[in-house]
């Protein structure tokens, strides 16, 4: 039988899981995902992430979990010169202003070399 306890559970999951499927929609939506979208994407994906509250235990361990794997796999992009150069120049199709945790000027020459 289904309890209040566990809808209240389920709508926070779908409440944690909903950034990653609007990030998840918006790169299949597009014909072509450039490296433009990576940024963005990630910046959307963290703030959503942690603006979300939870009260069980449950989904605050699923949350921290995601947390975790954005921090490791996402994050470090932005490090990444020519990721933060093509965000930053206009594009045909719209001007969006994007900011970044690091100004432009701090990433180093070398990151081009290290990062493709």
């Amino acid at each position: 039988m289904i309890t209040a306890k566990c809808i209240e559970e389920l709508t926070e999951i779908f409440e944690i899981l909903r950034p990653i499927e609007v990030a998840t929609k918006d790169i299949c939506g597009e014909d072509y995902v450039t490296s433009r979208n990576v940024t963005p994407i990630t910046r959307m994906l963290n703030l959503k992430m942690n603006n979300i509250k939870t009260k069980s235990s449950m989904c605050q361990d699923l949350k921290e979990n995601i947390m975790t794997e954005i921090s490791k796999r996402l994050l470090p992009s932005e490090h990444v010169q020519i990721l933060a150069v093509s965000t930053s120049l206009p594009s045909t199709q719209d001007s969006k202003i994007f900011t970044f945790e690091i100004p432009l000027h701090s990433l180093k020459q070398s990151n081009i070399s290290k990062n493709p």
